[in-house]
């Protein structure tokens, strides 16, 4: 069997912000061949939502009619070594499993992707890491499906093949299935240290007792100049600005947290008063870093 199909399967766990949804159809695809059969089955007769760890998503419905089928990669998640400075992958591994596999055969590089959430498949899809570094630099070569040609394709990575936020794969609709990465040996006890750092500046920095999906916002540009997005909320009052289950966070005003029954619309409500707010009184335009499904 390739693949395994779950009915009526709540959706909380399979989102960060721990939204309240349910899902008809979900299925779990084995290998790549399951997925082929699976995207193959189902094209056009089904909308097909591609879910991984859940960040950075939100979703928008209580109750997702058999119209959808949501499919998970949580059981394609094998990571292996290549030789001493190259991993395979594969795309529903999570990010901190692959760190710390890293860490621990002594190859270096990856710690600054321990502390981010979601798959390995989702981060390259985003190209998922810091203002400093992301995902995009180790990836040498990629196995994704390809949803416009209906095929699974192999190829090595280009430089251009990654941006901001973004890539190739986010661009041209793609399903992440393994990629090589390729680092520097290291030690295992210097990569631990900057593991556990990185680990506790964010976690002094960034809202952990409540929910969310991340970062709401990409960092905006204007005028040849980023702007720090926590910074413009903060300036137009919205620390702590709260609509019913859900707010900005105190700790860190870029994120949105669930308070405590958060609905949909209550966030979008927030978003839309923040982009206005800072278009306002910067003319920056905010855009969002979340996918609404």
């Amino acid at each position: 069997m390739d693949v395994t199909i779950l009915n009526d399967l709540s959706l909380k766990t399979y989102n960060s912000f721990k939204l309240e949804s349910k899902a008809s159809l979900m299925a779990f695809p084995h290998n790549n061949n399951g997925l082929a059969k699976l995207i193959q089955t189902y094209e056009g007769k089904k909308k097909i939502i591609l879910i991984g760890k859940g960040s950075n998503v939100i979703f928008s419905k209580k109750d997702y009619s058999d119209e959808y089928l949501f499919v998970s990669l949580k059981l394609m998640d094998n990571i292996e070594l290549i030789d001493e400075k190259t991993i395979s992958v594969q795309g529903g591994a999570k990010m901190s499993d692959l760190v710390w596999f890293a860490i621990e055969n002594n190859i270096k590089g990856l710690e600054f992707l321990e502390d981010i959430p979601g798959t390995v498949g989702g981060g390259i899809i985003m190209n998922a890491g810091t203002y400093r570094n992301t995902i995009g630099k180790f990836i040498k070569s990629i196995t994704y499906y390809d949803l416009t040609k209906n095929e699974i394709i192999s190829r090595e990575v280009e430089e251009e093949n990654f941006g901001k936020r973004k890539s190739y794969w986010s661009e041209n609709p793609s399903i992440v299935l393994s990629a090589v990465l390729q680092s520097e040996q290291g030690d295992y006890v210097e990569s631990l240290r900057i593991t556990m750092q990185e680990k506790e500046k964010r976690y002094m920095k960034q809202p952990r007792n409540y929910p969310s999906a991340g970062s709401v916002f990409v960092r905006p540009e204007k005028d040849l100049k980023e702007h720090v997005v926590w910074e413009l909320l903060d300036k137009v009052g919205l620390r702590g600005y709260a609509i019913n289950g859900c707010c900005f966070s105190e700790k860190h005003p870029g994120f949105i947290v669930n308070i405590g029954g958060a609905e949909y619309e209550d966030i979008i409500e927030l978003v839309r008063i923040a982009k206005e707010r800072v278009l306002e009184k910067f003319d920056v335009e905010l855009n969002m870093e979340w996918k609404i499904i």
